[in-house]
């Protein structure tokens, strides 16, 4: 808050000083504009041209300055555009890979526009960066815009594949159909750090706290452009934009008028790699806008996709082996406790010497069921389809009203803890926005729908277990073993026999075990085998042995906006806007705490904005402050400010600081959850509804301490000796209250046009983070359930005071807990980026970026706690791009570091480097692009989370009809 105080002192001496030099400035006389007409109705006709070959220019926006009136131009570049207004009024004219103009009118006939062409996009216009229209060049923060241009000619089969060639940003894929997009570290397989938008609206889905891949993203044919944050945001678009944002916008009706159509078929899984034969891929987008009556604007868009997903073939061993004989400690399939990455039901292991005892085995190895392959459990055939309508109603010129829906259901994979299928998921979205020149009031709601969704891990487990149940199963392994002195005769015994020795009769009357029905494990190929599985996936209760979960949630969103420039804009330009929003958890008690009924959160907040152009608009003072609060949390103001200086004789270079400042609300899962996730462990919401319902707002303790304690009271009985070794062993742990996280960040760059045509982008930032959000592993009481409740009814005894308590702890009678906990360490990093644009001639642009960021934990207080960074350090891309005459090519190259993924899933991801390539040949006269292309050109096989999908080449042949190509 200091630093940005010391800004506004600055801000305003200079604007005492630029006061002060009014009277000094000598302004050169403006030519004097012809007096205006009465308003009236007007028919504006005229052509739009290529200032250099004189051809017409089809698809061009001519828009009348002030107003919301606009048109496109025909096939022929002609226009006509009827408006109420008066002569003289000035027109504002924009073309893809053209510079804008704006021209003086006097007379509504045979207007003559010729455009410049432009190779870059520094002068193109952004709102995301202060929430209203400025070039590239003028803004204060680090953004990147691509337009329709860029868009259509990028060498990707989606918008998250070309965004990834951005410099600072990262997308992972956990499904072919479901990239994650983030900037500035502390990524994963899901990313609620990152806001993504669509024509005003967050697209997230309300249970997990982000968008759902490509089920949420625009129809590629629908989308104008696309904007690009890397940093916070958080001081105008809330909370949620704690590391950056993506702001996407349609293509307005209006605007955009016609029929427009695409089909791209292709094929990935090809290659001696993979584990299945090569598979068809299909993506299909229709859409169609008109206006009627000049002032009701409509448009229908339809998107449908079919593929085959990447799978996820990790098999290593991801086992622990502590106690075992040394020959038991090495890991690989040929290990009795073998537990791969990528196959489920494996999870559930034992080491039990004393059960080896029974059969005389002298041996010490744990033992694993045998699991299940991914592949075997998760059906690869993916799809998905996406309809959007929208109505736009002009009241006046300068005032329209408009409604959106949005409909989108498939199939996707979302990995976590465990392995997510999202099996017929459904979101729909609606949207209703007044909208005039210096306002809007916008209200929107999203609802979701779990559909067939599933856990795959306990679908592995809960099929082992409809053979036979865990100890049975274990006892007959054991039993197995030494009988034939081989574990893989014992674990054929195992999973065959379905009618029980006598041997273990005799255990199981001694110890009250099950003695049938036993029936012999299933095979992915058995005939029943899928009936089955859909059985297992059908309920929602782990208790009940059911791998489903349920999901009705929805969140409601109003905001407003309102600019003061016209009444202040002579002293400052004043923004100012305010949210309310309502989210309703809705999963029955399967996911979140939601047991008996649904669940309320509230969230609200609004901002300001001052903004001031000093000594002829070079110099840019920008400040804002917003305030949030959420139901659970207390509120917070996040400050933000900015100076901007711009030189050179056309203003083409600028230096810029801020100090920016982000605020995150825990997501809904943070606050809420309460999920199983097998072997007696639950990832737990950080608040006080949650952790009271299993006692861990009363006793919980470290886990090596817990291990430490059970090693050294093993065979102790002595309540005596329990409690002096509880004393020595036992680490108690206070769990505080969830808090949001609070990020300030120091960022200087600037952009410089180093020679005509060559642009240079260079930043360097500094964040620092408090009170960061991870999930920390205690150990816990073991919760008691109801049958067929999903609820807790309590939960036993672990009092270390109490006999009862310590033979618990001593016994292993606990369980493990992952809940949502905050950082108190001290933690900083850093960002540096280079970005390069260069039109090496009009018809060839090539781009390069470099990418930099580190972690820095200066204290490190508990080192099994320490925030997911989850970034590769180093980022490399480039990219070209051709035009000559009717043909067009583009080529990405891009190498991503290796790092460390920290979190729900750990491991190592390897370095990689990927090309994408694609050529296009245009016919004007069928207003048709053909497209040949590759991502991943080389197929080279990669992944991008630990345990995730191996992801390989697609290759497509793609067929556009439009009438905005460019």
């Amino acid at each position: 808050m200091q630093k940005f105080i010391l800004l506004a002192i600055i801000a305003g001496y200079l604007f005492a000083q630029e006061e002060r030099e009014l009277p000094r400035t000598q302004e050169k006389p403006k030519p004097e504009r012809p007096k205006a007409e009465a308003p009236q109705a007007l028919t504006l006709q005229g052509i739009v041209r290529d200032a250099t070959s004189n051809e017409p220019l089809p698809g061009a926006y001519i828009k009348v300055k002030g107003t919301l009136s606009g048109t496109v131009s025909g096939a022929d570049g002609s226009f006509r555009l009827t408006v109420m207004a008066a002569l003289p009024l000035t027109l504002e004219v924009s073309y893809v890979g053209y510079e804008t103009m704006e021209l003086l009118v006097t007379s509504p006939s045979n207007i003559q526009i010729a455009l410049k062409e432009g190779g870059l996009t520094m002068k193109d216009v952004v709102i995301s960066t202060s929430r209203v229209p400025e070039m590239v060049l003028e803004a204060p923060v680090t953004v990147t815009r691509m337009g329709i241009r860029e868009l259509q000619a990028a060498p990707a089969a989606n918008i998250f594949q070309q965004l990834s060639t951005i410099k600072n940003v990262d997308v992972n894929y956990q499904s072919i159909t479901f990239p994650v997009i983030n900037t500035r570290g502390f990524g994963g397989p899901g990313n609620p750090r990152f806001v993504q938008r669509v024509d005003g609206i967050e697209m997230i889905a309300p249970v997990f706290g982000f968008p759902v891949g490509m089920l949420s993203a625009p129809s590629e044919l629908d989308l104008e452009r696309a904007e690009l944050i890397a940093g916070p945001a958080s001081a105008l678009y809330g909370p949620n934009a704690f590391n950056g944002m993506l702001d996407m916008y349609s293509r307005p009706p209006r605007q955009y008028p016609g029929l427009s159509a695409s089909v791209r078929i292709g094929a990935n899984h090809l290659g001696s790699g993979s584990e299945i034969s090569p598979r068809p891929y299909l993506h299909f987008n229709l859409r169609y806008a008109q206006t009627l009556f000049d002032r009701l604007s409509y448009k229908v868009i339809a998107e449908y996709f079919r593929a085959t997903d990447w799978l996820a073939t990790d098999y290593r061993d991801e086992g622990t082996y502590q106690g075992a004989d040394s020959i038991y400690r090495i890991r690989g399939p040929q290990n009795p406790g073998y537990d791969g990455v990528n196959t489920y039901g494996d999870e559930v292991r034992v080491l039990s010497p004393s059960l080896a005892q029974l059969f005389g085995i002298r041996e010490r190895f744990y033992v694993s069921r045998t699991g299940y392959r991914d592949r075997d459990l998760v059906n690869p055939e993916t799809f998905f389809q996406k309809y959007t309508a929208q109505l736009q109603y002009f009241i006046k010129e300068d005032l329209e009203l408009s409604w959106r829906s949005f409909l989108s259901n498939g199939n996707t994979v979302y990995q976590a803890a465990n392995r997510n299928v999202l099996r017929d998921v459904f979101f729909h979205q609606h949207k209703a926005e007044l909208r005039g020149k210096n306002f809007f009031i916008r209200s929107y709601g999203s609802w979701e729908s779990s559909g067939r969704s599933y856990d795959s891990r306990f679908t592995g487990i809960f099929l082992n277990q409809w053979a036979k149940p865990d100890i049975p199963w274990f006892i007959m392994y054991h039993e197995g073993y030494a009988l034939y002195g081989s574990h893989e005769a014992a674990r054929i015994y195992a999973d065959t026999i379905t009618e029980p020795s006598p041997t273990y009769l005799g255990i199981a009357s001694a110890f009250g075990l099950p003695v049938g029905p036993f029936r012999r494990r299933i095979e992915p190929n058995d005939p029943l085998f899928q009936q089955i599985v859909d059985s297992i996936n059908s309920g929602y209760l782990r208790i009940n042995r059911e791998a489903g979960f349920y999901d009705r949630s929805s969140f409601y969103h109003t905001e407003v906006q309102y600019d003061f420039s016209n009444w202040t804009g002579k002293w400052v330009d004043v923004l100012v806007g305010g949210n309310i929003r309502f989210f309703r958890v809705n999963t029955r008690g399967t996911l979140f705490a939601d047991f008996e009924k649904p669940l309320w959160v509230r969230e609200y907040g609004g901002f300001v904005q001052l903004n001031k152009w000093l000594f002829q608009r070079r110099l840019r003072l920008l400040g804002s402050l917003r305030y949030d609060k959420s139901q659970y949390f207390e509120g917070r103001f996040t400050p933000r400010a900015a100076i901007l200086y711009a030189f050179g004789k056309e203003h083409q270079h600028n230096i810029r600081l801020s100090y920016q400042t982000g605020f995150r609300i825990p997501t809904l899962q943070d606050q809420l959850i309460v999920l199983d996730i097998g072997f007696n462990s639950i990832t737990l919401g950080g608040t006080q509804i949650t952790r009271s319902l299993f006692g861990l707002d009363k006793f919980a303790f470290l886990p090596r301490s817990v291990s430490a304690f059970r090693a050294a009271a093993e065979g102790v009985t002595d309540s005596a000796q329990l409690a002096q070794l509880a004393q020595q062993y036992l680490v108690p742990v206070r769990l505080e209250p969830l808090r949001p996280e609070f990020t300030q960040q120091y960022e200087v760059g600037g952009r410089f046009q180093l020679i005509r045509g060559l642009y240079v982008d260079l930043e360097y930032a500094r964040a620092y983070y408090q009170d960061f959000v991870l999930y920390r592993n205690v150990i816990g009481a073991r919760p008691v359930y109801e049958s067929g409740k999903a609820k807790p009814i309590g939960y036993n005894n672990i009092n270390p005071a109490t006999k009862e308590g310590l033979e618990n702890l001593r016994d292993g009678n606990t369980y493990s807990y992952n809940t949502a906990s905050n950082l108190s360490d001290q933690v900083y990093a850093e960002y540096a980026s280079l970005g390069v644009e260069y039109a090496i001639t009009p018809k060839v642009l090539w781009t390069a970026s470099y990418s930099y960021a580190t972690l820095v934990l200066s204290v490190a207080k508990d080192p099994s706690l320490l925030p997911n960074f989850n970034t590769p350090r180093h980022k490399v891309g480039s990219a070209i791009y051709f035009r000559l005459e009717r043909w067009g090519a583009a080529l990405n190259y891009r190498w991503i570091d290796a790092f460390e993924m920290d979190g729900l899933i750990k491991g190592r991801v390897p370095a990689v480097q990927w090309i994408d390539l694609q050529v296009s040949y245009t016919v004007p006269k069928w207003k048709t692009q053909f497209r040949l292309g590759g991502q991943n050109l080389l197929n080279i096989r990669y992944v991008q989370i630990p345990g995730g999908p191996r992801i390989g080449g697609l290759y497509y042949f793609q067929v556009v009809y439009d009438p905005f190509l460019r």
